[in-house]
């Protein structure tokens, strides 16, 4: 659908006041335009503009959302009416431009704003909400639910007080830590997908508290819908992407010889391409995307081990085999390199920001890596971990890089 010049009346749209409450205005006021068309409205804007940014500087097409919104380019693109929108939008966007740094940052803030609206009205249940959260094991629990549009249980987030249905939880959480911490813009465009679908969570629970906190979450994938992965969608199979298959791995998936003979005569694109249809396990095969972790910096790292370690046994127990995932997180990454066995497989790498970290698209080798995490605790976890990332002379951990990939 295409939102027309009719619907747009930008009259005195930009309110006055605090910047929260100049942000909430006008987005009651956008709201007010567009209804339930407003998440179409941000979305219909920036591809328009990232359509102009591919014409104009072909070497952006294959970058990252981010680059492309804080490049100086779009920057100048901005000044002009875009030829490609409605008359009139043009004024929205500058106003926009007072509020946000950028245009994608404003859409990520709509949508989190929509979901605490719905819950304006609703008691903090002060009290209930857990003054800390210690790092034990035994204190938290983890679940696999079919299908979180249909979950009715209320959960708190560390990113509101206020409890919500998981669907409005999963989704706040995914906008709070990757859109609007990582810049994972990308997101925006399918953050339906947090909202339904087979979801792991990590709750912590306690005496103290009557509804569970959410300090992890993450998406499952089945094979019966891989032509819709994200692992093989355009972005993720563009020339940017390098392979850097290990070939003893890929003996053990089943892989046949044509491919293992010279897997690096092939594109990344051409290799993902090819490698499906050659794995004989595919009903025993998963897609993980947007593995989240929040909280503060040490209850990151051991909520990422935790979430790793409780999510590979529900993996395992249900019968999973390999996982496709897309990383950035180096933390994992030195983790699985750390490790003896063949439990993780790099397919391909990029470079989507300036962390100086690279991008992996690989495998989880599952029964490997549930023996490895399952006899593992976090100190050890962490000693091996940064023990691979001082070798590599990498800082330890910095707070953008507390994510599995989109």
């Amino acid at each position: 659908m295409q939102l027309t010049t009719s619907m747009v009346n930008t009259n005195q749209l930009l309110p006055t006041g605090k910047l929260e409450d100049k942000r909430a205005s006008w987005f009651k006021e956008l709201k007010g335009l567009f209804e339930n068309e407003t998440h179409l409205f941000f979305n219909q804007v920036l591809n328009a503009r990232f359509k102009q940014i591919d014409e104009l500087i072909p070497d952006l097409k294959y970058q990252s959302s981010s680059k492309k919104v804080n490049s100086t380019y779009y920057q100048k693109i901005i000044s002009k009416e875009c030829p490609y929108l409605p008359q009139g939008w043009h004024t929205i966007e500058r106003q926009a431009y007072q509020l946000f740094d950028n245009w994608a940052e404003a859409w990520c803030e709509y949508l989190i704003w929509q979901i605490k609206e719905k819950y304006c009205g609703t008691s903090s249940m002060s009290g209930s909400y857990p003054k800390q959260i210690s790092i034990n094991e035994d204190n938290f629990t983890d679940s696999v639910i079919e299908d979180i549009s249909n979950h009715e249980q209320q959960y708190y987030t560390l990113h509101s007080d206020t409890p919500m249905k998981l669907s409005d939880a999963v989704t706040l959480i995914n906008l709070s830590t990757f859109v609007k911490e990582q810049q994972w813009y990308e997101m925006l465009g399918s953050i339906e997908l947090s909202n339904a679908g087979r979801h792991f969570i990590l709750t912590y629970n306690s005496e103290e508290t009557t509804v569970p906190t959410i300090v992890s979450t993450v998406r499952i994938n089945l094979y019966e819908d891989a032509k819709n992965w994200l692992y093989f969608s355009s972005f993720f199979m563009s020339p940017n992407w390098q392979l850097v298959p290990k070939r003893n791995i890929l003996a053990q998936l089943g892989v046949t010889h044509h491919l293992l003979s010279s897997p690096l005569s092939l594109s990344a694109s051409d290799f993902d391409t090819q490698i499906w249809p050659e794995l004989s396990t595919k009903h025993h095969c998963c897609e993980i995307i947007r593995m989240t972790v929040s909280g503060t910096q040490n209850q990151k790292m051991f909520f990422l081990y935790l979430s790793q370690k409780r999510l590979m046994k529900q993996l395992h127990e249900k019968n999973f085999e390999i996982a496709f995932v897309v990383i950035e997180q180096p933390f994992m990454i030195k983790y699985y390199e750390s490790l003896p066995t063949d439990a993780y497989c790099h397919i391909s790498r990029n470079t989507l920001s300036d962390s100086g970290f690279s991008t992996y698209k690989g495998l989880w080798l599952i029964k490997n890596l549930n023996y490895e995490l399952q006899n593992s605790d976090f100190r050890k976890y962490k000693r091996q971990t940064l023990s691979q990332l001082k070798q590599h002379h990498k800082p330890v951990l910095e707070e953008h890089h507390v994510q599995l990939s989109i």
